[in-house]
């Protein structure tokens, strides 16, 4: 069903055209145009790696974080400042956490001109925007955010989109698109679906369009304010309410125990220690030996004794009232509002920096969390043809793997081929490729004998895999019945012998 669906589905592999940058991972040498960080503690790998089952696109290769907890950097620089003042911005670009999505950021970064260097990318290095998903424990958002330095302020700060869409959860292929157009509206879509979309001087904290009041940080709330929640005046204590009780009792079941030696310390002054000759009294006081364990209470039974305490059933604690709405409350309590010092009416000279670089600064604790299909442009009719003949239709035929990995798994007695063929390898060939990698340990230098095992490893291969498609279930039943034969076998014997 699945082979029909990709013949009738063609998924184009390259765009045509529409972008400024576009890159994929799984062709040409990504080395030579991304660099990864040397600084110190950014010990995260980095690898391009063949995307694993289930998958839209068969031989889909990805820029992997390979392990984790660790740090991340990669960058690449561009040959030319990106402007994004006054046009329009199209970021995108795809990631898929493969393994979990416990705690790790996937967010980009777009670097301005401050202080970046290609070879010392760190979380210090100053961006332009930050775009992208990032969950970890509670926090589980869509990232935008920018820097900019407003009018009446000597910093550049940092501008957090509000309300951000949640990011995708589950293991397969998603993508994240950031456009921005010159009339600084905005729009954050996930699988090419617009989940959020604002403007950028009003939807951002702090904003750049400052309010015309202001909360009174000097105002307080009056004591006489009204409370939400009262103690109804109507309800009084029961009569056998006693809260003198105490939560915890002496347990009067409990005895001391015959060895306890109520006249013995559990600590003594060290009968052994003498004082050092050269102990100067008149510096350092009177000499007192060390305090050690006396030995006679090696069991810890010595000293006062006390009965452990239990949970007293007579205890109730204080006594309060059951709480009712006030009648008399009138909301929350605010602040009164001031004018705003740094309110205007002029325009305010909105511009984003130049974009230098592209990158990625991660902590990321999941492994496998790969990146892919990036695309810089301006064109934002581009990008979403391109996604409908991409992206959209390898999404489809990926969740289309995924449930009939589902079901497969959920079927009685059933079995994928990846384990068909583990049980194979291992049954067949375990020993020789087990004898083979410890002679290749003890002699590297046998070239010619690895790459003759590598050509018969990749024809054995290709062997195995028709074997598996012809044959694998039926060779996985065999297998199973006569191993439950064997067992059965054994228990026999075993039962004779005893």
């Amino acid at each position: 069903m699945l082979i029909l669906l990709s013949l009738l589905v063609e998924i184009q592999r390259l765009p045509t055209g529409g972008y400024d940058y576009f890159y994929q991972f799984g062709r040409g040498n990504w080395q030579k145009e991304w660099i990864v960080t040397k600084a110190e503690n950014y010990t995260g790998q980095w690898g391009t790696i063949r995307a694993a089952s289930p998958t839209g696109l068969d031989d889909e290769t990805l820029l992997f974080m390979k392990d984790g907890p660790k740090y991340f950097g990669i960058s690449h620089p561009f040959e030319t400042p990106i402007n994004i003042t006054n046009n329009t911005f199209v970021f995108q670009y795809e990631i898929r956490r493969q393994d979990s999505h416990d705690c790790s950021g996937g967010y980009a970064k777009l670097f301005s001109s401050e202080n970046y260097h290609q070879n010392n990318v760190t979380n210090e290095t100053k961006y332009s925007i930050m775009f992208g998903p990032d969950k970890c424990s509670t926090t589980n958002k869509v990232h935008f955010i920018y820097r900019f330095q407003m009018p009446h302020e000597d910093t550049i700060k940092e501008h957090h989109m509000t309300s951000p869409p949640e990011s995708k959860g589950d293991k397969l292929n998603h993508l994240y698109t950031l456009i921005i157009r010159p009339d600084n509206t905005f729009s954050v879509f996930i699988d090419d679906s617009e989940a959020k979309k604002g403007n950028l001087l009003n939807d951002f904290d702090p904003p750049i369009t400052p309010p015309k009041e202001i909360p009174d940080l000097t105002d307080k709330k009056p004591s006489d304010w009204p409370e939400k929640k009262i103690s109804d005046p109507n309800e009084t204590k029961p009569e056998d309410w006693n809260e003198t009780e105490p939560e915890y009792i002496e347990d009067v079941n409990d005895t001391m125990p015959a060895d306890w030696k109520v006249n013995e310390s559990m600590y003594i002054p060290d009968p052994n220690a003498t004082k050092p000759q050269d102990w100067d009294e008149i510096i350092m006081g009177d000499w007192e030996p060390p305090i050690v364990l006396n030995p006679n209470c090696s069991n810890h039974h010595c000293g006062n004794w006390t009965r452990k305490l239990v949970k007293n059933e007579k205890y109730k604690g204080k006594w309060h009232a059951k709480l009712i709405d006030n009648p008399n409350y009138k909301g929350e309590w605010e602040p009164r509002k001031i004018p705003n010092p740094n309110y205007t009416t002029e325009p305010i000279n909105f511009t984003l920096m130049p974009i230098v670089s592209i990158g990625y600064e991660l902590w990321v604790v999941d492994k496998n969390v790969g990146i892919n299909n990036i695309w810089v442009g301006s064109n934002e009719t581009a990008v979403h043809e391109w996604n409908k003949i991409h992206f959209i239709p390898k999404l489809k035929e990926q969740e289309a793997n995924n449930q009939d990995n589902i079901a497969s798994k959920s079927r009685p007695g059933s079995v994928d081929s990846e384990t068909i063929m583990s049980l194979l390898i291992n049954t067949l060939f375990g020993g020789f490729f087990e004898a083979y990698r410890n002679a290749v340990s003890l002699y590297p230098k046998t070239i010619y004998a690895s790459i003759a095992f590598a050509v018969i490893a990749t024809i054995v291969s290709f062997a195995i895999s028709f074997v598996i498609d012809v044959y694998g279930e039926e060779l996985y039943e065999k297998w199973k019945k006569k191993r439950e034969q064997n067992k059965s076998r054994n228990d026999k014997k075993k039962k004779k012998k005893n």
